[in-house]
């Protein structure tokens, strides 16, 4: 089954002295040399300005954020190796409104039980994290066609708490993940292979309770949700970039976003800002900006509404 850690470390290295220490050290494509450098990973886990650090690097030149970022609104690269990156993603409690928890199962990787063609390390960095169910299967015995029996054998349901590793195997384990009770980031090693012929394996969703395949996943691309992340480890210099943000990005939908954290962030100024958002030439600030005014506090549903389009780009 996938394996997994509890690694009791007080020890910390920083992002780059870990891609330095993969790139060197370990041998991408052994599963053992993978899971024996997990107490690396659980000393990177334990920097707690990894996050902050880099989101606040990238907001100050939002022109070139997470350009090559070609994953969910969930999730954002922090560095690259070679035939490696480390990515963090963002896992947050089921969304109260209906019509935003529908955007969310389209967008979002919440209870989509699915493989992945690469192995990969993750760990819990903030929250109590997501819960998962896990199975395993066999991939060479399936020919890989929609409605397909996988014989998928379950192996448990378990959580990724803060200071929690573990490793999925290449094309054997499936896991659905759970929406996590507060808000959560994981961190991921994920492995690329050098050569892109060796990653011919396909990705399927699959059929839990048939016990098939359902389709062959794909991939889509969304950054909207750092600005969900500022307001939980963000600090001052954040506050500022997202002000800036809030009033001179040309897209409306992340001056809407930026609104919210800014707001979140720092309470006492909500007014002000809410004021100035009224008289944005876009309708969705406006309506959250006027929405604030009216009612003394950041209009989260307005801001729900809006954010059924702060789906993939």
């Amino acid at each position: 089954m996938a394996l997994a850690f509890l690694l009791d470390s007080s020890d910390v290295i920083g992002l780059d002295e870990y891609l330095e220490y993969v790139g060197a050290g370990v041998d991408l494509q052994d599963l053992d040399s993978v899971a024996a450098s997990a107490p690396k990973f659980r000393a990177l886990m334990n920097d707690r300005k990894l996050v902050t650090g880099l989101l606040n690097r990238q907001l100050d030149d939002w022109g070139t954020f997470q350009a090559g970022n070609t994953y969910t609104a969930q999730t954002f690269v922090l560095g690259v190796g070679d035939g490696f990156f480390v990515r963090a993603n963002i896992w947050s409690p089921p969304a109260k409104n209906a019509e935003v928890g529908a955007a969310e199962a389209a967008n979002f990787s919440y209870l989509i039980p699915h493989d992945h063609n690469f192995t990969f390390m993750t760990g819990g960095y903030l929250g109590s994290g997501y819960r998962t169910s896990i199975w395993e299967y066999d991939y060479a015995k399936l020919a890989g066609v929609k409605g397909e029996f996988a014989g998928l054998r379950f192996l448990e349901h378990t959580s990724l708490p803060s200071g929690k590793i573990m490793v999925y195997r290449k094309s054997i384990d499936v896991h659905s993940q759970e929406h996590a009770d507060e808000f959560s980031i994981s961190l991921n090693l994920m492995i690329m292979p050098r050569d892109a012929t060796l990653n011919a394996a396909n990705q399927y969703i699959f059929d839990v309770e048939a016990g098939t395949i359902k389709s062959i996943a794909s991939q889509t691309t969304g950054r909207v949700s750092i600005c969900e992340l500022a307001q939980h480890v963000g600090d001052s210099t954040t506050a500022g970039l997202f002000d800036s943000l809030s009033v001179r990005h040309p897209d409306p939908q992340i001056r809407a976003a930026s609104i919210r954290s800014l707001v979140n962030m720092l309470p006492a100024e909500a007014e002000a800002v809410f004021e100035r958002a009224s008289r944005d030439g876009a309708a969705l600030v406006r309506e959250l900006g006027i929405a604030g005014l009216d009612s003394g506090t950041f209009a989260e549903d307005a801001y729900q509404r809006a954010r059924i389009s702060l789906g993939p780009d």
